[in-house]
């Protein structure tokens, strides 16, 4: 959710701010706000700070969901196969499977011109 640039900040919200009387509470609950409608980062929250935010949730999952539903964000849910660098090594070996087989077709190749040399016989070649 890296280019989420912007999200309605309800009145709620401020509300149950102002309720809050310890500042320390207000900011992390403030903040966990933030933090899960720009990074979609669970909250970590104790106390009254907790309650307050636990009182808002289904409003702010709301905007978060649809968001990723409008933007068509994906969470990564697998892992790739296998590491890039072990992709890179597969194409390597792609690679040289290639070649192998180009080898394999020169050296027939060769086998078919001796064999027609020896017998006389000419060999067309289609491509």
């Amino acid at each position: 959710m890296k280019n989420r640039k912007a999200f309605n900040f309800y009145k709620s919200y401020y509300e149950v701010a102002l309720e809050l009387e310890n500042e320390k509470d207000r900011l992390d609950y403030l903040m966990a706000i933030l933090n899960k409608q720009f990074k979609d980062e669970e909250p970590k929250l104790t106390g009254l700070a907790n309650f307050a935010y636990i009182s808002q949730k289904h409003s702010i999952e709301s905007q978060v969901q649809g968001y990723k539903n409008k933007s068509g964000y994906e969470p990564p849910t697998e892992p790739p196969t296998e590491p890039p660098y072990l992709q890179e090594q597969g194409q390597g070996q792609e690679q040289g499977q290639e070649q192998e087989k180009e080898k394999e077709k020169v050296q027939l190749q060769e086998q078919e011109k001796i064999v027609c040399e020896k017998y006389g016989l000419v060999l067309e070649t289609f491509n």
